[in-house]
């Protein structure tokens, strides 16, 4: 949460502590308790994800699904979090697809409002234990297109570093900073890294985001 605008608040003189009143917008799960312990000042998350690109695929139309594999895979630890934009050319010019939750399913009248050429992914657990992103692509362009040549695809993809901070970090305190600014600054982690949430063991599918 981000607390904006008190620069142009002018406070009465002497004032030692003011009070904030924060009204949700809809009703609070009464599983997730919130406690003065909940509410800091000058903390940021650190999310776990970065950019970078897949391996590119080449695209015969003889397999349904295409394994996908960051170009750090070789660290042991890199996985896929999500598939953000797939491009692919060598057919009939460059071709973009669509990810696939962007349209919705509506009976028979799906194959007349689906894009001409759409991607999903499935995450299922690989044999090491690290979760395997699976691409599949679709739409009627790219069936009609599927017997004619083959295809190279380029993939941007948000990675995530998996389990590694969790079982890297677990008892380390966070407490350096590096020196970017003539401002001196104190930092320090209020906790251990957490798992990452993976999708429910049965197969999932997403569209990227």
């Amino acid at each position: 949460m981000q607390l904006n605008g008190l620069e142009n608040i002018t406070l009465p003189a002497g004032i030692s502590h003011f009070t904030l009143e924060v009204v949700f917008s809809e009703v609070w799960q009464s599983d997730l308790p919130v406690s003065a312990s909940s509410l800091r000042l000058h903390c940021v998350p650190v999310i776990n994800l970065f950019t970078l690109e897949a391996d590119p695929l080449t695209i015969s139309g003889l397999e349904s699904e295409y394994l996908l594999r960051p170009k750090r895979l070789q660290d042991g630890h890199t996985e896929i979090y999500s598939v953000d934009s797939v491009t692919g050319s060598g057919r009939t010019g460059e071709a973009r697809y669509v990810p696939f939750t962007r349209f919705r399913h509506q009976g028979g009248m799906m194959r007349r409002h689906a894009p001409e050429r759409y991607y999903h992914t499935r995450v299922k657990r690989g044999v090491t234990g690290m979760h395997d992103t699976w691409l599949i692509l679709g739409g009627q362009q790219w069936e009609a297109d599927r017997e004619l040549a083959r295809e190279t695809v380029s993939l941007r993809i948000t990675g995530t570093n998996g389990q590694l901070p969790r079982r890297a970090l677990q008892s380390t305190l966070l407490d350096r900073c590096e020196s970017i600014s003539a401002t001196p600054l104190t930092v320090r982690n209020l906790c251990k890294p957490t798992l990452p949430a993976y999708p429910r063991r049965k197969t999932a599918t997403t569209g990227g985001s």
